[in-house]
């Protein structure tokens, strides 16, 4: 059950559904389904926009169950809307495909990405936290022995790529055969190796290091990495008067520093281009923390001409190059995740095999299309991998009508059975469904009545229409399988959704049911207005009576509905002649000049809290009934009209308006373009359906219409 307390958008409800508290619960009790009728102008389709939330002005509130939702807050309802809002289908591949395989490759495919996700937001923090690689092209990655993780790592270095460029399969295989090394080392040395090797080799000291081939003996080297020393000494306790070292008080720190930058510069200039690189490259850059002792090695090899001296610590920046290597693998090993290696694996098992559909809904649709478009649907896997789903050679979904070739109908049809796919794997349990046969004819209106009682099986669905077919279409798919609701949204009479009973739901849907109340004595009990009642009831026993073959009680209900006729007629009698039973004690005697005369009331002609659309039924009938007869008969009397030659309504209004005039033309083209006086809500011969015409045009444009015809003909 559903009850709405507010549907608002601009002016198209009343007041009233600012704060509905009458005929506002729709109630499935056992069923699946509930229809709300309503005729065109009534709001349905933007009654459904404000439920999918499609303009801010729009706002509803409504309970489900026990809980409240208004149009701030998540629904719990999927809208599919009508056809002219369904010019391509939405969404994603996984959406609409369904069947076990097809659900588990789609599960293990967003798992996958999922936990993907978080490996490599886990991953690449360490590897620019602590290792220092943070660009596509990293120092380590040459001494990484193993290609795939190399170029993985690469990629999740890569700030464009993070990762999802790698194969991830082959990339968690070679993890999982990586085995570590237990190797000692200072983390000192480490950080300070790390650091360094991160740069670039122009910059790098172990880069420069590794490169040195000899040294020579140069003393004056010592002095000036004494001097730089001492100069770097100075600078950082420039503030001080006093020396730091020897106590000497209100030293010039100025002018010492400049004496001694002048006694390395005049060393410098004296060095060999080799001892030049050796100062540039490895010892001015050194900082006070130097792990690894490089300062002190060089300048004992320089100092000795020793180059064998250098060796050892060659040996141990090798070491600390392969322990990085090692750190790289350990991080690997620490965030590898042998679940999403399993489900990677799973996964791919799954993309290796050729997808089809196993799921009766899409095979409905499948087989559907195969036999009517000559193009069928079937599935494929893209150069990626991926399943799409194939119109002929076109992806079908998030394709535009243009690009798929296909008629209105046909392409309306495919986008609303995939609407329905879309809808059955959504986690909402209530699907509004905004007159999903609008438009199609026959054959397609069958199968789509079909397709929602077989897919939305699982849900709870609204559906909104303003055709009788649909009401008639889900019955005869599944007895019993929904409730029926009156949805009227304008002034006139109750307002809201109004329940229609069990019984006359079954006289709405079944003719001869309707046939077997006119004929049971208890229908005297339900008729509130006996003569309106017969009035109303004209139009539909006169067709009655030609589809039987009873031309004489034909001929003489004829007579009746023409207002220029003076003949007067028994309705009741032609009511016992027709039903059986007599339904008034005495005669109701009307020729079609009476039934002219008559008033455009709204009064109760049957009980309306038991049969509310049979009511507004007949309602309708007679007010189209009297309008017709009063224009008949004031033409007729106003223009001289010669019914004899002239008894039709379409012939009275040429005769009476014949002639080229604006003013001619105007008056013939208002007439005819009255609902209300088209032959169809007064004949019943081509479509033998009581309700129908009378229900399709709303109240507040029938008391509209019969407001303009009124001032027409007083014009006259």
């Amino acid at each position: 059950m559903i009850t709405f307390n507010k549907i608002k958008f601009e002016n198209v409800f009343p007041r009233d559904f600012l704060e509905l508290s009458n005929n506002n619960t729709l109630s499935f009790g056992s069923k699946k389904i509930v229809v709300a009728y309503a005729p065109n102008g009534a709001g349905k389709s933007t009654f459904a926009k404000v439920l999918n939330k499609e303009n801010k002005f729009g706002e509803f509130e409504y309970t489900y169950g026990d809980d409240k939702y208004t149009t701030k807050d998540k629904s719990t309802i999927h809208v599919i809307l009508d056809q002219n809002n369904r010019n391509i289908i939405k969404g994603q591949q996984s959406d609409f495909l369904l069947g076990d395989n097809i659900r588990e490759e789609f599960q293990l495919q967003n798992e996958v990405n999922e936990d993907f996700d978080e490996f490599s937001s886990k991953l690449i923090a360490t590897l620019k936290g602590s290792l220092g690689i943070a660009k596509k092209n990293f120092n380590i990655k040459e001494k990484i022995k193993n290609s795939t993780l190399a170029n993985g790592i690469s990629d999740f270095a890569n700030s464009q790529s993070k990762g999802k460029g790698i194969d991830k399969l082959k990339f968690f295989e070679e993890i999982s055969k990586i085995k570590l090394s237990n190797l000692e080392y200072d983390e000192s040395k480490l950080s300070f190796f790390i650091e360094d090797y991160s740069k670039s080799k122009r910059d790098s000291i172990f880069f420069t290091i590794l490169n040195l081939e000899n040294v020579e003996a140069f003393d004056d080297l010592v002095v000036i990495n004494e001097t730089n020393t001492a100069e770097q000494v100075l600078t950082s306790f420039a503030y001080q008067n006093d020396c730091i070292v020897c106590d000497s008080k209100d030293i010039d720190i100025n002018e010492i520093l400049s004496r001694k930058r002048k006694i390395r510069e005049s060393k410098v200039e004296k060095l060999t281009e080799n001892a030049k690189k050796i100062l540039e490259s490895i010892i001015q850059k050194l900082s006070f923390v130097d792990p690894f002792g490089i300062r002190s090695t060089l300048i004992q090899a320089i100092s000795n001409n020793n180059f064998e001296l250098i060796e050892p610590l060659k040996f141990e920046l090798i070491k600390y190059e392969n322990l990085y290597v090692n750190k790289v693998f350990e991080a690997l090993k620490t965030h590898e995740d042998i679940g999403l290696f399993d489900k990677i694996k799973r996964y791919e098992q799954i993309r290796k095999l050729e997808p089809k559909f196993n799921d009766e809904d899409i095979l409905f649709l499948q087989r559907f299309t195969g036999d009517n478009l000559e193009r069928p649907i079937y599935m494929k896997r893209d150069l990626t991998g991926h399943i799409v789903i194939k119109l002929g050679d076109v992806d079908i979904v998030n394709t535009d009508r243009e690009g798929l070739s296909l008629s209105s109908g046909e392409q309306n049809f495919i986008s609303i059975i995939f609407e329905l796919l879309k809808a059955k794997n959504l986690k909402e349990e209530l699907i509004v469904l905004d007159d999903p046969i609008s438009s199609f004819d026959s054959i397609y209106k069958n199968k789509i009545a079909f397709a929602i009682t077989k897919m939305l099986d699982h849900k709870k669905t609204i559906i909104l229409t303003h055709n009788t077919d649909m009401i008639q279409l889900l019955e005869h798919q599944k007895q019993k399988n929904f409730n029926l609701y009156l949805f009227n949204t304008k002034s006139q009479g109750d307002l809201g959704f109004i329940p229609i009973s069990d019984t006359e739901q079954d006289i709405f849907i079944y003719l001869h049911k309707l046939l077997n109340l006119f004929r049971d004595e208890n229908i005297k009990t339900l008729i509130k207005d006996v003569k309106s009642f017969l009035v109303a009831l004209t139009p539909f026993m006169r067709g009655y009576s030609q589809l039987i073959g009873d031309i004489i009680t034909k001929n003489e209900l004829t007579q009746v509905m023409h207002g220029y006729n003076k003949v007067k007629v028994d309705l009741n009698e032609m009511y016992r002649h027709i039903f059986g039973i007599s339904i008034h004690h005495d005669k109701v005697l009307f020729s079609g000049e009476d039934i002219a005369s008559l008033d455009l009331n709204d009064g109760e002609i049957v009980l309306s809290k038991n049969y509310p659309l049979l009511n507004r039924t007949l309602s309708s009938t007679k007010a189209f009934l009297v309008l017709r007869a009063k224009v008949e008969k004031k033409l007729s009397d106003a223009y001289k009209v010669n019914t004899t030659k002239n008894s039709m309504l379409t012939q009275i209004i040429h005769k009476a308006f014949s002639g080229k005039s604006d003013e001619m033309i105007e008056k013939r083209v208002f007439l005819f373009s009255k609902k209300t006086l088209l032959n169809e809500f007064n004949h019943f011969e081509t479509n033998f359906n009581l309700y129908q015409p009378a229900i399709d045009i709303n109240s507040a444009a029938l008391a509209k219409e019969k407001e303009q015809i009124l001032e027409f003909l007083d014009s006259l």
